[in-house]
């Protein structure tokens, strides 16, 4: 919880608005997978080269 109240306190603070859809998917994603995937992701998008 730190982590997302980190995150998302400045997105807000510039006018960054959340899509209340997507945060009932990736809720429903985290209960049945973790953050795995999520890490997976962030992997992924932190090599050279890489589009995601």
């Amino acid at each position: 919880m730190c982590l997302f109240n980190f995150m998302n306190r400045p997105l807000e603070g510039h006018g960054v608005k959340g899509n209340p859809g997507v945060f009932s998917s990736r809720d429903q994603t985290l209960r049945d997978e973790g953050h795995g995937p999520l890490g997976a992701f962030l992997d992924a998008a932190g090599k050279p080269g890489t589009q995601v």
